[in-house]
């Protein structure tokens, strides 16, 4: 978390107790008084929701290492210790639970979410037509979740819009961005991913780039509150003119979790970094 936003600096410390639950020791476990370690997806199981809405199951692919346990878990422990009940067996159990209590998910218990049937484009079959995958699906297809407007009448009303933040003068609007790969501590450890994730980099619209004087490839620095990273521009079309898109987790330090207004200057040419 202390990875994630800049902000979170600011007010960590106006908590009196801070319990973390994690994968990785971090900044914010020098401040915790308690670290409690979590399982990742890949050492336990349980049932996720995609985009489609579509409930499904995934499987224990890794034994859990040490003594790290499922979040749920965890928290259930804290609650049984709290004099709040006995913690559920298992995700299952948990999920039974789910399926009790909220509505929309009244359909998704396990059995129901490990129904498979032949699917199109058939795929791993005679013909040896490749359809996009070669994995034959026997973990379960999931259940669809409906929208609310297939399960009750739409309400109107009025929306909100929070406010859009405005650069002033010698400011741009810094847009966060997300890539697959990054540093971000799990993806850290791994000798395969890490050595093939992107240098820091800032996207800036040409006009942008020749009102700073920045070129393609220069070291520019960006400054959100009181955070500053230095990163390489990449001086892009695409890029909306008066913002900079500032991708998440490539700086070894947080860099915005919203839009925020900043300011960049150019720190080096490419020419006098080697490029």
């Amino acid at each position: 978390i202390m990875y994630d936003d800049p902000a979170v600096a600011e007010w960590i410390d106006q908590v009196e107790t801070v319990i973390q639950l994690g994968l990785f020791a971090d900044d914010l476990s020098a401040k915790a008084a308690a670290v409690l370690p979590i399982q990742s997806f890949a050492e336990r199981d349980g049932t996720y929701t995609s985009g489609e809405r579509r409930v499904q199951r995934f499987y224990t692919a890794q034994g859990p290492i040490g003594e790290a346990l499922p979040a749920w878990q965890v928290l259930q422990r804290v609650g049984e210790a709290l004099g709040q009940g006995r913690p559920k067996l298992s995700a299952a159990a948990v999920m039974k639970d789910i399926t009790e209590n909220v509505a929309a998910f009244a359909g998704c218990r396990y059995k129901a979410l490990a129904h498979v049937e032949p699917q199109f484009p058939l795929v791993g079959g005679d013909d040896l037509y490749y359809g996009g995958t070669a994995y034959a699906n026997k973990g379960g297809l999931g259940v669809q979740i409906a929208a609310t407007a297939e399960r009750s009448k739409p309400k109107t009303g009025k929306v909100e819009l929070p406010d859009v933040p405005k650069a002033g003068k010698g400011e741009l609007l810094i847009l966060p961005t997300v890539k697959l790969y990054n540093r971000e501590k799990p993806f850290a450890a791994s000798t395969l991913v890490h050595p093939r994730v992107l240098v820091p980099y800032v996207a800036l619209n040409p006009a942008d780039a020749k009102r700073l004087g920045v070129g393609h490839s220069d070291v520019v620095e960006v400054t959100v509150g009181a955070t500053a990273v230095r990163v390489r521009a990449v001086v892009d079309d695409a890029t909306p003119e008066g913002t900079a898109l500032l991708p998440r987790h490539l700086a070894d330090v947080a860099t915005p979790l919203s839009l925020q207004v900043g300011k960049l200057h150019k720190v080096a040419a490419a020419e006098k970094v080697g490029v």
